[in-house]
C-alpha cells in the first residue's frame, strides 16, 4: 500500500508510441512483405502483423479513455468542464468532415500515416505536460525549505 501508482501522464507517453507504431503496421506490412497470391486458406503473415496492431491499438485505446477522463479531472476544473471539452470538440470535429469528405483523395496508407504521426505528436506533448506538471511541485518544495533538495522518487 506505501507504493505509489505510476502517473497517468507518465504511462500515457508510453501509450501512445504504442499506439504509433502499432499504426504503422499496415504501412510496414504494406511495402515490406509480399501479399500472398493463394486465394482462399489461412491468414497470410502480414495479414497476422496487422492483427496483432490492431489489437495492440484496441488495447491502447481501452487504456486511453480512463487515463484520458483521470487527467481531464485533474486539469480540468469541474465547474468549466464540459464547456472547455465542447469548445476544443468544434476543431476537431471541423478535421474529421475535411478529411471525411476528402477521403478518396487519401490512399489508405496516408491516412495511417497521418493517425500514427498524430499519435507521435501526442506522446511529445503529453511529455510536455508531465514537465510543465511536475515544476510546481519542484517550485513549491523549494519554498518550503530553499536550502533543502528535493527527493527524487
Amino acid at each position: 500500500m506505501a507504493r505509489s501508482a505510476p502517473r497517468v501522464e507518465s504511462y500515457m507517453q508510453i501509450v501512445f508510441v504504442i499506439s504509433s507504431v502499432s499504426l504503422l503496421l499496415p504501412i510496414i506490412t504494406n511495402f515490406l512483405v509480399a501479399p500472398s497470391k493463394v486465394k482462399g486458406g489461412s491468414i497470410s503473415f502480414a495479414g497476422c502483423l496487422q492483427l496483432l496492431g490492431f489489437c495492440t491499438f484496441e488495447a491502447c485505446v481501452g487504456i486511453f479513455w480512463p487515463s484520458i477522463m483521470k487527467m481531464r479531472s485533474q486539469y480540468i476544473p469541474e465547474e468549466a468542464r464540459s464547456t472547455i471539452m465542447n469548445f476544443f470538440r468544434i476543431p476537431l470535429n471541423i478535421f474529421v468532415c475535411i478529411v471525411l469528405y476528402n477521403v478518396d483523395a487519401f490512399p489508405i496508407t496516408i491516412m495511417f500515416g497521418m493517425c500514427s504521426i498524430f499519435l507521435f505528436v501526442a506522446s511529445i506533448l503529453q511529455r510536455r505536460l508531465m514537465a510543465i506538471s511536475d515544476k510546481p511541485k519542484m517550485e513549491s518544495w523549494t519554498a518550503m525549505d530553499p536550502e533543502a533538495e528535493p527527493l527524487n522518487d
